[in-house]
């Protein structure tokens, strides 16, 4: 189930949460809708967005 401070967190972002069977448990890296999230370095105050490997494919097929 999702964390009370997952949840926060996403509504600080304004996005929307799933709680569904889509509410896993967080961890320090998860995707959500073609976007990788990484918290590793949260301490510090810094989130990292980046696209997933199959939305990166899909992209460069795309431009080709």
């Amino acid at each position: 189930m999702v964390s009370v401070t997952t949840l926060q967190f996403f509504t600080l972002l304004g996005w929307g949460v799933s709680l569904g069977e889509k509410g896993l448990p967080f961890a320090d890296r998860f995707k959500a809708l073609g976007i990788e999230i990484g918290c590793t370095r949260w301490p510090k105050a810094k989130v990292a967005f980046s696209n997933t490997e199959k939305r990166v494919t899909e992209l460069l097929a795309a431009i080709d």
